[in-house]
């Protein structure tokens, strides 16, 4: 990726005052369109696209204390289970298509499933704090989207930890 590139996603970032971990849902819209048009503008050809049931993981902006920027690729026939990430997140889709199944949680910390919401090329899927869902790959080519998260994927708790198999459909 050109470096060019790369230096207008982090002011992007920097300039959204992202350093706080809990945004207003205006802001991280505002976000969302901007990583929009930043990725038609950018080269990201250079970057492998995943197989089948694997996922790729390419971090494009990451800093100590504050939110960090990844391009993911998941294959067909990838999928996740319920998690959460305790902070929020971003996604906007630039290729494939990938179902998010949103949950609301109980008292009991069961899962109800709330909305379904598939994110593809131009969409974009925004994620509170404590927002619980799944993913799967839907069609048949891998995704290309990129991710924003509060806080750096290596300073969340084990996925293993933030993960659920109490859930009703």
């Amino acid at each position: 990726m050109q470096s060019l590139a790369l230096e207008e996603l982090r002011s992007m970032v920097c300039r959204t005052h992202l350093q706080s971990h809990a945004l207003d849902a205006g802001t991280l819209e505002d976000l969302a369109a901007g990583l929009l048009a930043w990725s038609k503008r950018s080269d990201l050809s250079s970057f492998k696209k995943a197989s089948a049931s694997e996922e790729l993981l390419y971090p494009l902006q990451v800093s100590e204390g504050g939110p960090a920027v990844y391009l993911v690729s998941d294959g067909t026939n990838s999928c996740s289970p319920p998690h959460e990430h305790k902070t929020w997140a971003v996604i906007v889709g630039l290729a494939g298509y990938e179902a998010n199944q949103i949950y609301s949680v109980g008292p009991d910390r069961r899962l109800q499933l709330v909305i379904e919401k598939v994110v593809g090329p131009g969409h974009r899927l925004i994620l509170e704090d404590a927002a619980v869902h799944s993913t799967r790959v839907v069609g048949p080519e891998p995704t290309f989207h990129i991710h924003v998260y509060g806080k750096a994927l290596e300073l969340l708790a084990p996925f293993s930890s933030r993960t659920s198999t109490r859930y009703e459909a």
